[in-house]
């Protein structure tokens, strides 16, 4: 049952809804994640191209995202190519992308890194 609070009903996480912003995503975006699959498998084996694409559509800014994982995947490939990567480690640099990927400050990390300035929009 959900709990008031002081203005609002909290609903916990079990009534959470997921919603889907795109019923399709334009064909360019759908050939940029296809091209990423087979890295994005190492960490997800059991990740299907359908999954994979669908997953993207529940994102606001799918884009965004996308862009977001091509980066990482780039970060690890570089990795990859220059050193020979243990199993345990190759988990570990994947741990450490999933939180890089998930922190709120990746978008101006990345940017910055790149030597683009970013300024957030003050609503």
């Amino acid at each position: 049952m959900p709990s008031k609070t002081r203005d609002s009903i909290y609903l916990g996480p079990n009534n959470l809804e997921s919603v889907i912003f795109y019923d399709d995503l334009p064909d360019h975006f759908t050939k940029r994640a296809k091209k990423l699959l087979p890295v994005v498998k190492k960490m997800y084996p059991g990740l299907s191209l359908k999954d994979w694409i669908n997953d993207f559509k529940y994102d606001l800014y799918p884009e965004r995202e996308l862009a977001k994982w091509e980066h990482e995947v780039k970060q690890y490939l570089d990795v990859k190519r220059t050193e020979k990567i243990s199993p345990e480690t190759n988990d570990r640099i994947w741990d450490k992308i999933m939180n890089k990927m998930n922190s709120g400050d990746y978008l101006e990390d990345v940017l910055k890194g790149n030597g683009i300035e970013y300024e957030k929009k003050i609503e």
